[in-house]
């Protein structure tokens, strides 16, 4: 079972708006609330784009080449930045899915 922390992380200065957590196929992943600006959803790819490439722990191992943002409710105004930054990882990097 995927389990999602809410709690914020002020080491990593991550809100409570963005939840982390490992899919259950050892995705490290975040996940925005519903309610969440595009503002949020797009600083939760960098947040987790920084999580992965630091290594924090999270608990338990993670798969090295990808991540994933699950977005419930995504902001048009997101789209288009999100997948810049999506296809911008292509060039190196872990393989982002937006979900």
């Amino acid at each position: 079972m995927e389990l999602i922390d809410w709690s914020p992380d002020r080491v990593n200065s991550i809100s409570s708006a963005t939840g982390r957590l490992v899919t259950n196929d050892g995705a490290r992943a975040v996940q925005v609330r519903e309610w969440a600006t595009s503002k949020t959803q797009i600083a939760a790819l960098l947040d987790l784009l920084d999580l992965h490439l630091s290594g924090v722990d999270c608990g338990r191992a993670v798969d090295p080449g990808r991540v994933v943002l699950r977005v419930p409710l995504l902001n048009p105004e997101a789209r288009g930045a999100l997948g810049t930054l999506r296809d911008a990882m292509r060039d190196g990097g872990p393989s982002v899915d937006i979900r």
